[in-house]
């Protein structure tokens, strides 16, 4: 479907914005992302761009939300989101370019040597993912679509929460969301149990599985695991390389029963979390 937006469109639509397309694609599961120039400020910006027919089909019912973006506040470790405009049926959303990669590349990078991230260096990170997630939810919003692939690094190594495609206002908590959003390795079993359920405490579990991974180098449960294989409970593979507090603390994360998954306040008293 990318081939169905129209460049000159676009670069017009942008030009009033005061954007210049600078030729860089990036790629993207849905949509196209391009990186243009705010010409006052001389300032690289991402644009994702969604015609609505993809929109529809990714089931994100992204056009009919009040996006909450002007609570993310100026939280550092979230990218930040400076527009979003509907021209037509095509969406541009205009964020903070970062040209650093991700956390799914960095890890990739380390696995030359074949070995997960160091736990020291894997909780710094995840330290600062926690506390911008923990912002999201603290200002009732769900990210959705946590992965590894969505944590961006800056020029100073450290991680920046991205991509609202399916970020939603939980204004109402008992009012469970239905869609099922993110990808599958990171979705919670009662999301995959097609259960009504809170997107929030959906997120948690989905920066479990972040954390396994850098930990590990292996998915907690494969992307096909039924939901009551959850149930039996988090195995570990060289369980001997990990301390005993992140070990409990991911237990904690990826804990099927909704009831006893901590939340993200409750993980930034965690012990491991502050050592």
């Amino acid at each position: 479907q990318k081939d169905s937006f129209n460049r000159n469109v676009i670069a017009r639509e942008l030009q009033n914005k005061n954007i210049q397309l600078s030729g860089i694609q990036l790629t993207g599961p849905n949509g196209l992302i391009l990186v243009g120039i705010h010409i006052p400020t001389q300032r690289y910006i991402a644009i994702k761009i969604f015609i609505r027919s993809e929109l529809e089909k990714m089931s994100a019912l992204i056009i009919k939300r009040s996006l909450p973006y002007n609570r993310l506040g100026t939280e550092d470790r979230l990218v930040r989101v400076y527009e979003m405009f509907l021209s037509g049926t095509t969406l541009y959303i205009l964020h903070d370019y970062h040209r650093y990669g991700n956390l799914a590349q960095l890890l990739l990078a380390n696995n030359n040597s074949r070995r997960p991230l160091d736990e020291n260096y894997a909780r710094s990170l995840f330290q600062m993912i926690l506390k911008a997630l923990n912002h999201m939810h603290s200002n009732k919003i769900a990210h959705r679509n946590l992965k590894l692939e969505n944590i961006l690094i800056d020029d100073k190594n450290q991680p920046i929460l991205s991509d609202y495609t399916y970020t939603i206002l939980v204004d109402d908590l008992n009012n469970f969301e239905t869609i099922m959003a993110a990808s599958l390795p990171y979705l919670a079993p009662e999301i995959i149990a097609r259960i009504p359920y809170d997107p929030i405490i959906a997120d948690v579990w989905s920066f479990g599985v972040c954390l396994y991974i850098v930990l590990t180098n292996h998915l907690p449960f494969t992307p096909h695991v039924k939901p009551g294989d959850k149930q039996r409970g988090l195995r570990f593979k060289n369980p001997n390389k990990l301390t005993e507090e992140v070990k409990n603390c991911l237990i904690k994360t990826l804990e099927y029963d909704v009831n006893k998954r901590l939340s993200t306040n409750s993980l930034l008293k965690n012990s491991w979390f502050n050592k």
